[in-house]
C-alpha cells in the first residue's frame, strides 16, 4: 500500500467539502474507495478527486415565507 496515494478522512472531507459523517456514509456505500486501517479509513485521493457533490443532494431548502401585507395603522383609543 503506497501511503502517498491515500489521505485521512479529515483531509478527504476538506478536499470534497463535506462533513465527516457524510464522508463515512459515502465510504460505507462504496461511492468513495478507502481501506480500513485499524479502526479508521485511509481514503484513496483519486477517488475523492473524482467525487463531486451534486447540487440536488441533501435536504431541500425551506420555502421562504411570503412577504406580509402592510399593516393598517391602529385607530387611536378614545376614552
Amino acid at each position: 500500500m503506497n501511503l502517498a496515494l491515500y489521505c485521512s478522512v479529515a483531509e478527504a472531507c476538506a478536499l470534497a467539502g463535506v462533513s465527516k459523517s457524510y464522508m463515512h456514509a459515502m465510504i460505507v456505500a462504496g461511492r468513495i474507495k478507502a481501506e480500513k486501517v485499524g479502526r479508521s479509513y485511509a481514503v484513496l485521493r483519486s477517488s475523492v478527486a473524482e467525487f463531486q457533490r451534486q447540487p440536488g443532494m441533501g435536504r431541500p431548502p425551506k420555502p421562504q415565507p411570503a412577504a406580509k401585507a402592510a399593516r393598517r395603522p391602529r385607530k387611536p383609543r378614545g376614552k
